[in-house]
């Protein structure tokens, strides 16, 4: 890896970590962990992890419509033409230390608020951009 990139990656986990200082919000990351079934009954039982994450930036559909953040352009207008956001769609940006592997299948608690993660993006080696929608 050439110096310049690794002042690049630098600089942006310096600005991660700057924004999360400000404006971050505690959630909570819930992974089903194990299931069993009853076969007597046909009751499930669900073991659910809780993994509580002390800052994490939540943005809003109309904070993030304009720019979507991205390790090699900068800000990109993508979310303008695609509609991928409804009023339940959120964006989380959580730290990869903060937080076990993510799966499809987790959910993140914030404010309140289940939200099931739809997609997901493991951004170098230090963010999780999660899509999540509530439910």
């Amino acid at each position: 890896m050439y110096p310049s990139e690794l002042n690049a990656r630098r600089a942006a986990r310096l600005c991660l970590y700057m924004t999360m200082r400000r404006h971050g919000v505690p959630l909570e990351l819930r992974q089903a962990s194990s299931s069993s079934v009853n076969l007597d009954t046909g009751e499930v039982t669900e073991i659910v992890v809780t993994t509580p994450v002390r800052r994490a930036i939540a943005a809003d559909p109309a904070t993030w419509r304009k720019a979507e953040w991205t390790k090699t352009s900068g800000a990109a207008a993508l979310f303008d033409k695609g509609g991928r956001f409804t009023q339940k769609t959120k964006l989380f940006l959580i730290d990869k230390r903060d937080v076990p592997a993510i799966r499809l299948r987790d959910a993140i608690v914030y404010s309140g608020v289940k939200y099931e993660v739809k997609e997901f993006v493991a951004e170098d080696d230090f963010l999780y951009r999660i899509l999540a929608e509530a439910t």
